[in-house]
């Protein structure tokens, strides 16, 4: 790599060195060969210092690569903010990066984002909230203030039945507990907690991810409402929406939105006799 042809030609010849040339680097059929043959020579022409401008430029090109690694990562130090699994880069930090766009495709290129993606993200910048772009292993949000960064889920989150006589159950990212209590417990100011009227529970339960279908009674309402339009109203972003668990009752009703919202029909009142309390926890 450090020698040109006609000095290891020099070198053969002054040491009678026996070589073998492959016949396909005289075809100029091949790309590699029609620059060697025929564009290289009209450069040289031109300038026959083609090989030490051609090493200058590199080095330049090498050292400017360095240069951008470097504001590269003084960017990431200031704008990637981690939450959690989740990197947050501000919109309106993003705006003003100049250039924009070869300095965000250079952001996000190992993540597996290309040139075009990038183009369509910047494009989306000004418009609504929750487009979602991906890569094989990431997916990127555009929230409201935000770009959400974050490793794409592998997990299906499959229908978990809960039998009466279940106390532990495992869902994607949770495991919720079950404790039956004779007593008309309400559990206050744990979002991850709840307290229902055990009398109101259809055998067997189940926990699953939210549907586009799905409507209940959030608690202290009397009318039913969309749960995308409940998600929306709780600025819960596009991403998490399907990490969310939902527990079901056995006749299809959904009870409570783990974290979130108890059902009003399930609710403890005076009449309650007895309760089950659920209790999530989140898994790292």
């Amino acid at each position: 790599m450090f020698l040109n042809r006609d000095e290891i030609q020099n070198i053969v010849a002054e040491n009678k060195l026996n070589y073998v040339e492959d016949s396909s680097n005289a075809s100029v059929k091949y790309a590699r060969n029609k620059l060697r043959h025929e564009v290289i020579p009209k450069l040289k022409e031109l300038n026959p210092n083609l090989e030490k401008t051609f090493e200058s430029n590199l080095q330049h090109f090498r050292d400017m690569e360095a240069l951008l690694q470097l504001k590269l990562d003084e960017l990431k130090s200031d704008l990637f903010v981690a939450q959690g699994d989740e990197i947050h880069i501000a919109i309106a930090a993003i705006k003003v990066l100049k250039p924009t766009r070869l300095l965000l495709f250079k952001l996000l290129q190992e993540y597996g984002f290309n040139e075009t993606t990038v183009d369509d993200i910047i494009a989306s910048l000004d418009k609504h909230s929750g487009r979602l772009f991906e890569t094989t292993g990431y997916k990127l949000v555009l929230d409201r203030d935000n770009l959400i960064l974050a490793k794409k889920d592998r997990s299906v989150a499959l229908d978990v039945l809960i039998n009466q006589t279940d106390h532990t159950i495992n869902f994607p990212h949770y495991k919720l507990t079950v404790l039956h209590d004779d007593s008309p417990l309400i559990i206050k100011d744990n979002p991850l907690s709840v307290s229902v009227d055990a009398d109101l529970l259809v055998y067997p339960l189940s926990i699953r991810a939210w549907q586009q279908s799905d409507q209940f009674y959030p608690l202290g309402m009397k009318t039913r409402k969309k749960l995308s339009d409940f998600f929306i109203n709780q600025k819960v972003p596009l991403h998490t929406k399907n990490e969310i668990p939902l527990l079901i009752n056995g006749n299809d009703d959904i009870i409570w939105i783990g974290g979130y919202r108890l059902d009003d029909r399930y609710k403890v009142n005076k009449n309650t006799k007895k309760v089950t309390i659920f209790e999530l926890y989140k898994l790292s």
